[in-house]
């Protein structure tokens, strides 16, 4: 009876454990990478053979709690951290294997790895040992002098272009860039065209610090990919191997925040009013402004460039040098700041309920404050945008007046499982039931909705 009872006790403990699944897919996600916290943005790892996946590229160091993970598809769940049941991100030494866990199958913290300090990394995830283990990667010293006069190269160029000296080893570049299909991108080539400054893996672009891949043994072919069309400022420092890019929109602009409504909150992005171009990157709004939410608590607003639910890349701020909100009064003008991580969130308040018209310079990168005419009042509204409904099984897309470009209909995996090119009106008829991801593309916008279909 006892030897029954310890092998029941054995097999309990077998089928217990949390193995890892062989998943065919792995991504790397977070605010330490290039990825950021947005699943679909998301740094496909390599699969090197079964339950082996392999990736080089930058992690950012631990400031600001900046951390990374693993998700299987394009979705949060299920996703491959540290142990759970440990409230504590985990630093992970590099050449010593991590322990990994399948948050499909194991509930408790919502925990990451992070990395002491910024550098270039091979990170090898192993799934039969459920380990992953960082190595830092050793870049070939750069002679600044040899590399010489930089030059803008890529798909996104049809004839590299050359970059403005700023000093020894400084090199900018500003100018447009737009989507193309397939997509582009670009990479910086020295004046022999034998070395170059690439991503380690193909990546989308975004405004933010690089550390590219130095190539001494010729020109790569990974690109910085352009995910969407913007004026682009490149600054490469040859001294540092690192790379700025600042990304604008000098064409779409939007206010944001709890001025225009009065409520508290107010702060989803896909809620922003489009301001009225007036040419390249100058934007008006005319309408009304409340000083104070509905709990007593004073109002704020900023701008930003793009209606992307979650996604506040691309927004503007009162001068974030300084420190604190500005109280905005008539006939005056503003340093309004491109807002970068590490910076002053620097809001603008409002003195007293009333009409306002707010001139925006993204050139001069400034704001003007005027009075307002009620005779002339823009609709306060949110920008409109599509419906989502579940009736039974089927999944119903309303435009609700919006421009919609095509939909797509994801699983928790990630994977894509209907999708339409539309212009109106759509629905979906599911052949299961379960929780599923509705992405609606309106052109600058991009909404998501989880829906359940039972």
């Amino acid at each position: 009876m006892k030897k029954i009872t310890f092998l029941i006790a054995c097999l309990l403990a077998v089928f217990g454990m949390s193995a890892i699944n062989h998943y065919d897919n792995l991504y790397v996600v977070g605010d330490a990478c290039a990825a950021g916290w947005s699943p679909k943005d998301a740094l496909e790892m390599t699969k090197v053979g079964d339950g082996q996946f392999t990736w080089t590229g930058e992690l950012l160091d631990k400031t600001g709690d900046r951390r990374f993970k693993f998700l299987v598809g394009r979705g949060w769940d299920p996703c491959l951290a540290p142990n759970p049941d440990v409230p504590d991100h985990e630093i992970v030494t590099p050449g010593v294997p991590a322990k990994l866990y399948d948050k499909g199958e194991h509930g408790g913290y919502d925990t990451s790895f992070q990395v002491e300090k910024t550098g270039v990394y091979t990170i090898t995830i192993d799934l039969d040992a459920e380990t992953m283990t960082l190595t830092e990667s050793s870049l070939d010293i750069l002679d600044v002098e040899k590399f010489g006069q930089a030059y803008l190269a890529g798909s996104a160029f049809p004839e590299r272009v050359a970059m403005t000296k700023e000093a020894n080893g400084v090199y900018t570049w500003k100018g447009k860039l737009e989507v193309g299909e397939p997509v582009t991108g670009f990479y910086i080539v020295s004046n022999d065209n034998s070395q170059s400054l690439n991503p380690a893996n193909a990546s989308e672009v975004k405004s933010g610090t690089y550390t590219p891949v130095f190539s001494a043994d010729g020109v790569a072919t990974a690109e910085y990919q352009i995910a969407s069309t913007a004026t682009y400022t490149i600054t490469i420092d040859l001294n540092t191997v690192k790379m700025e890019v600042t990304k604008i929109d000098y064409d779409h602009l939007y206010l944001i925040g709890s001025a225009m409504k009065g409520e508290p909150g107010a702060w989803k992005t896909e809620d922003g009013i489009e301001m009225t171009r007036v040419s390249e990157g100058v934007f008006t709004w005319n309408g009304f402004l409340y000083a104070k939410n509905t709990e007593d608590g004073d109002t704020e607003f900023k701008f930003i460039n793009q209606l992307i639910a979650g996604n506040w890349e691309n927004c503007f701020v009162f001068d974030q040098t300084k420190e604190g909100n500005q109280l905005i009064t008539l006939g005056e003008t503003y340093t309004i700041s491109y807002f970068t991580a590490g910076n002053h969130d620097n809001k603008f308040t409002v003195p007293s309920d009333g009409y306002y018209k707010l001139t925006v310079d993204l050139n001069a990168l400034t704001l003007l404050v005027e009075q307002g005419d009620p005779t002339a009042i823009e609709e306060v509204s949110a920008a409109v945008k599509p419906v989502v409904t579940v009736s039974g099984s089927t999944i119903q897309v309303l435009t609700n007046g919006a421009v919609v470009d095509d939909v797509m209909v994801f699983d928790l995996l990630g994977n894509c499982v209907a999708s339409t090119a539309m212009v109106s009106d759509c629905s979906f008829d599911m052949a299961h039931g379960g929780v599923y991801i509705v992405r609606v593309n309106c052109g600058n916008a991009v909404y998501s909705n989880k829906v359940i279909v039972k």
